[in-house]
């Protein structure tokens, strides 16, 4: 056990030590501004220590529920103190959005190593992960008496498109130094089991379990001590009102972003602004910081215009974004400038102090943080096209959000490369992706309402309890998709499950009780998924369409089934929802009807053969009062679909025939016959009439308080 106390006024004594040693750890110092792309004597200058928090600040809006708080550095000194029992625990994630302050809190780790401050003698390594990283790491000796510092995950090229292998990897070459820090932007850190021992702030990966943690917003009390370190004493005297006052005019146009420490070490360009009087919207205040760095450029160098030196530096970005760099030396900077002559502007730029570019210690260009590249990127996609481009570009997390935040069609779609998002459990809204390749992304959880995917591509992508609301889906592919709970939610509120391709055994066994001989058992095998209404049709749903209810049972409100429809009234209702242009719907064929049914259960029911559970599951005679109920009310089966068993018998497409005995693929309906099959049972039928294999028809005229449907949805159609 090693004692690690910082003390509530560390930041005040860390500043006036590195002052003392300055000079001495010169090289030390620019070997840091290498690693983490900044000025560690102006980080420590500004810094404001933030807390830190077990749950993702993106969770729930503010203030729905209290957040235990901690100072960050009270949280990395227990770090270091605790005993370390198990693979993993001696390796701490911290996680936040952009701008957050992750390399900050790390420079300032790396400074307390260099000025003495710890009462440690351990060895502090810090490095930004990459494609050498881990070579590096493995070179380094003595790790048990080293605290390794790794900078921004989401940054390393190794890990785009496989950033759960490059973890591990991470994870397996660092497990014996003492401890290990690393960063990263939550939207790109996987989603990873939760610790074994269920402990908040742990994750499970492959048997390592790790402590992670948030860093929080800022307060306003953390606002107030940055604002007086930016503008501090004069003098001796208080800090400068006037100055401070026009601060937080700004801040308060900001919105939440005031919150984000990067931004806030910015406020004097967003001062000089006129464009941040407008907006507050994020897109709009990382422009109007933009565009006063390069006014500001502008004013030195009359001969070219800020639209000139914003279009060089759109290029750059982009350049470096397809290349995944970071920054670019002098050389290829040349060399990117006799092939594209827009660039040269750049070179004009200010490169000292707090501006748009500036250079590291080997004299490298770069953006003075990823965000700034990565909205000059967002910019290109979403304005005016001033760059042709030719390969696939990285999407992140950050130019994912410019993009909702537009709601407008980027650029060059069909040349986005989104592979290193995780956008499960996101809540999007109005995005237009029309074309777009979402292959493989995790969607898991995701709420999407009023997206337009026409033509996107989410082949192999995870859409586990997915919801689509009032989406554009035309052309939509969902080919190998993990479709489990996928949902579509149309504007009527309709609500339509997936049902994935496959086989099964349709009708019954000769055994099974209740048996009636049209049931012959037989293997079908569907090559289409489709997707089906999770309940039957509500008497609202068809109010709404067809401004009337000719259902029996019309007291008992609109979220019961309508009732007392003949097949050639279903068709009817059909029709006019295909002419809203919402997709193309139509009865479920009887195979499809059953195969949904049964959730991939060859019992009776779709939970078994236990009749006795049947009230679980189903309005029957025994339990209905003699009356339709409200659907959704009972136990759904494997697959989201609820009353698939009782409440009404519901229409298919199907002309009545017999089964076939032999394997069939895609079954179509007979050729002939005037009678159309009805499926599931009903609110006064026996528990017998309710099984999966159960047929019965009627004439396609024939109405009956007992008769309802719903509706399927083509894929591929949908919206």
């Amino acid at each position: 056990m090693i004692s690690f106390i910082t003390g509530t006024d560390w930041i005040a004594k860390l500043w006036i030590r590195l002052k003392s040693i300055r000079k001495n750890r010169q090289l030390e110092l620019e070997e840091m501004n290498t690693v983490i792309f900044g000025d560690p004597v102006e980080i420590a200058k500004y810094y404001v220590e933030p807390d830190c928090q077990e749950r993702n600040t993106a969770d729930r809006s503010e203030g729905e529920h209290v957040v235990s708080r901690e100072p960050v550095m009270k949280k990395i000194d227990q770090f270091f103190s605790c005993t370390v029992d198990h693979h993993g625990e001696n390796q701490l994630f911290f996680l936040s959005d952009a701008g957050m302050g992750k390399t900050a809190l790390l420079t300032m780790l790396k400074l307390r190593h260099l000025t003495a401050f710890w009462p440690l003698k351990k060895g502090c390594v810090l490095k930004k992960l990459g494609k050498t990283t881990l070579d590096e790491v493995s070179a380094i000796k003595n790790k048990m008496e080293t605290i390794l510092l790794l900078d921004s995950l989401d940054e390393d090229a190794t890990a785009y498109g496989r950033v759960k292998e490059r973890l591990l990897e991470i994870l397996e070459s660092t497990q014996h130094f003492f401890r290990v820090i690393i960063t990263c932007r939550t939207q790109f850190f996987p989603k990873l089991e939760e610790d074994l021992m269920e402990r908040l702030g742990w994750v499970s990966i492959d048997g390592f379990n790790c402590p992670v943690k948030y860093l929080s917003f800022f307060d306003d009390e953390m606002v107030t001590k940055y604002l007086n370190k930016r503008f501090p004493k004069k003098f001796g005297l208080l800090p400068p009102k006037k100055e401070i006052e026009e601060a937080r005019k700004v801040i308060e146009k900001m919105g939440y972003l005031r919150c984000r420490p990067m931004l806030l070490s910015y406020i004097e360009n967003l001062m000089k602004s006129p464009l941040i009087k407008e907006h507050n919207n994020e897109y709009r205040i990382y422009d109007a910081l933009i565009q006063s760095w390069l006014y500001r450029d502008q004013q030195k160098i009359k001969e070219i215009s800020v639209e000139n030196l914003l279009d060089a530096c759109i290029i750059l970005a982009v350049y470096m974004q397809v290349k995944g760099k970071r920054s670019i030396d002098e050389e290829d900077l040349n060399c990117l400038i006799d092939k594209i002559a827009q660039v040269k502007p750049v070179k004009r730029i200010e490169v000292k102090g707090r501006s748009l570019l500036n250079l590291n210690s080997k004299g490298e260009y770069r953006f003075s943080h990823y965000s700034i590249q990565e909205f000059l990127v967002a910019k290109l996609l979403l304005e005016k096209p001033i760059y042709k481009l030719k390969q696939l570009l990285p999407v992140t997390d950050f130019i994912f959000r410019m993009i909702t935040l537009s709601k407008k069609s980027p650029n060059f779609i069909k040349l986005l490369d989104f592979k290193g998002l995780n956008l499960s459990d996101a809540k999007l809204e109005n995005i237009k992706m029309p074309g777009a390749d979402f292959s493989g992304i995790d969607f898991s959880r995701a709420k999407l309402s009023g997206c337009d995917f026409c033509n996107a591509d989410f082949s192999g992508a995870n859409l586990e309890e997915c919801t689509f609301k009032d989406c554009k889906l035309e052309g939509t592919k969902f080919t190998d998709a993990n479709s489990k709970g996928l949902c579509l939610i149309n504007t009527l509120e309709m609500r339509f499950i997936y049902i994935i391709p496959g086989e099964f055994m349709m009708g019954s066994p000769e055994n099974e009780p209740g048996r009636f001989d049209n049931e012959t058992r037989h293997r079908v095998i569907l090559t289409e998924g489709f997707f089906m209404q999770t309940t039957p049709l509500t008497q609202g749903q068809w109010k709404a369409v067809m401004g009337n209810n000719p259902s029996h049972f019309e007291n008992c409100g609109d979220d019961c089934p309508v009732e007392n429809v003949s097949w050639d009234d279903a068709q009817k209702f059909i029709d006019k929802l295909n002419q809203r242009g919402e997709g193309t719907y139509r009865l479920p064929t009887e195979a499809e009807w059953e195969y949904a049914a049964r959730a991939g259960s060859d019992a009776a029911y779709c939970f078994g053969d236990n009749e006795s559970e049947i009230s679980q599951y189903a309005w029957y005679d025994a339990n209905s009062e003699s009356s339709t109920h409200p659907v959704g009310k009972l136990e759904p089966n494997n697959w989201g679909l609820y009353d698939m068993h009782g409440n009404v018998w519901e229409w298919c497409h199907d002309r009545y025939g017999d089964h076939p005995s032999g394997s069939v693929t895609d079954p179509m309906e007979p050729d002939r016959g005037s009678y159309r099959v009805c499926r599931g049972g009903s609110w006064h039928g026996y528990a017998l009439y309710c099984r999966s294999a159960r047929r019965i028809r009627y004439s396609p005229d024939y109405r009956y308080y007992a008769l309802g449907f719903r509706p399927v949805l083509l894929p591929g159609q949908q919206r």
